[in-house]
């Protein structure tokens, strides 16, 4: 998946001067291609999380679309600090990316295991949580994580993930749909009879879209 990821943005990033990829001094294996053919986009922040995701607060806030990109939990636990305060409350145009989503990245133990994630950034505002399955998703979750306008969580396997159903085809067709709903705002991206749907803060029957804390729904208001 991460092989995927990194070739659609590539090819957006040559498009678009404003994408910027932030990596917090890691998987050049993988991002070495875009450092060099983008240097101008590029940024190595040093094995600094939490100052990487303020630098993409910071340059998303002045117009950029930022990716920051680490693997496992690095990207979210370590600086979650700022990814809520400076990221998800400024609605700020950060794409968090995690390579090695669960536990791909087994043998190095319970510090590279990413097992709390999902249930961490869908519970912060604003953010969309996008977890494709198999690669053709990957680029296409890739795709639609810069065209939406605010925070994104990517959650992306390791390697080797099989492509699924007819997305093993060369081409396959990208159909997005934008449903509004009054109570939820969902929208929902349907691509060959699968779909993404943007995740936030809760369930009814279907996954909602990330609604802002107001004094009534807002748990501290609540305790009061």
């Amino acid at each position: 998946m991460r092989s995927a990821f990194i070739e659609e943005l590539t090819r957006l990033a040559r498009l678009d001067r404003n994408i910027v990829l932030v990596v917090g001094d890691l998987g050049f294996g993988v991002v070495g291609k875009f450092a060099e053919e983008l240097p101008a986009q590029f940024v190595n922040a040093g094995v600094a999380e939490q100052n990487m995701t303020g630098i993409a607060a910071g340059m998303a806030l002045s117009g950029r679309t930022v990716l920051t990109y680490s693997i496992a939990n690095f990207p979210v636990i370590r600086c979650l600090e700022q990814i809520r305060n400076d990221v998800c409350y400024h609605d700020a145009n950060v794409k968090i990316v995690a390579v090695g989503g669960g536990m791909a990245y087994g043998s190095l133990g319970m510090t590279h295991h990413a097992t709390e994630d999902l249930a961490i950034m869908r519970a912060m505002p604003n953010m969309v949580v996008l977890a494709p399955n198999d690669p053709v998703e990957a680029t296409l979750a890739t795709r639609a994580a810069i065209e939406h306008r605010g925070p994104v969580y990517l959650r992306l396997g390791k390697q080797g993930e099989k492509r699924e159903g007819p997305a093993a085809s060369a081409a396959v067709e990208m159909r997005v749909r934008h449903e509004h709903s009054s109570a939820a705002g969902v929208r929902q991206r349907e691509l060959s009879g699968h779909c993404f749907q943007q995740t936030a803060s809760r369930c009814d029957g279907r996954i909602a879209g990330p609604r802002p804390f107001t004094p009534r729904n807002c748990p501290v208001s609540r305790a009061r």
